[in-house]
Parts: structure tokens; sequence; C-alpha cells
């Protein structure tokens, strides 16, 4: 019965250092890894690429790699996040601002000033040291990309 409560314990506190240290790893600045982006279109989107010139695919891929390279999402201890290095059609730099919560390896972020739009789906590797972004929209498909600590 001892070892039963003792085990138990010991899983109980191995899992909360676990989470306790992802959640520590989250903390700071990570930029957005290029060769990382992916882009997956939907039945829709393929419909409207096929009607496109030849090249005209890539050059909105590359496209949206330069505008999302200067991406830096600088998560606190407070959780709290901001993301700058995006510029709004204006040409100035935006901040997006909001709130983060960390259950196991998925982050839900809540952008204050975006409510209209679906959150990215974020995890973060077991080992800390990588996060993985995903956005889906049945219109243009789903778009996914990597993060390191800068």
């Amino acid at each position: 019965m001892k070892r039963t409560v003792f085990a138990s314990f010991a899983l109980a506190a191995i899992a909360t250092a676990s989470a306790q240290s992802l959640e520590q790893s989250l903390v700071g600045n990570w930029r957005v890894d290029i060769k990382s982006i992916a882009y997956a279109p939907s039945e829709k989107a393929k419909a409207e690429i096929a009607k496109q010139p030849k090249g005209a695919v890539d050059g909105l891929i590359k496209m949206v790699g330069g505008s999302v390279s200067p991406l830096t999402f600088s998560f606190k201890a407070d959780h709290t996040f901001s993301v700058s290095g995006a510029k709004g059609p204006d040409g100035k730099e935006k901040v997006e601002k909001g709130t983060w919560t960390l259950k196991g390896q998925n982050i839900k972020v809540t952008m204050k000033t975006a409510q209209a739009q679906k959150q990215p789906e974020f995890t973060i590797a077991k080992n800390g040291k990588r996060l993985s972004a995903k956005q889906s929209d049945p219109n243009f498909g789903t778009i996914s990309m990597g993060f390191v600590k800068k």
C-alpha cells in the first residue's frame, strides 16, 4: 500500500515538474524557421490554383515566407505574449498582444485584436526547443511553420 501511494506521488511529481519545465522553456522569444513553412491548399484553393499561371503559387508561397520571416513571438511568464515584426497596410510594424495557456504540449493563444480570426494552434516539442504552429481556413488551406528560440 505504501509503495503504491509513494509511486503515485512520485509519478504526479514527475508530471508536474515536466509541465513546469515545458512552461519555463516556452517563456522567451521565438522566431520563424523559414525552412519549416509548409502550405497544404484546401480543395477550394486547389481549384483556384489550377487556374493560375505556372509559378504563381510558388511566388505566393515565397511572398508568405517573406512576410512571416521577421515574426517574433515573445511568451512571458505571466501568460501574456506579443507578436512583432509584421507590417500593416500602412507599412508600419504591428504588434499583436494576447494571452496563452499550456496544457500538455498544446499552447492555446488568444489574440486580443484578432478575435474574428481563427487562432493558430501551437505545440511545444517535448524537449522544449521547438514550437510548431498551424492555422487552417476552409477557403485557403493549412499553413504550418516551426519556431526556434532566438
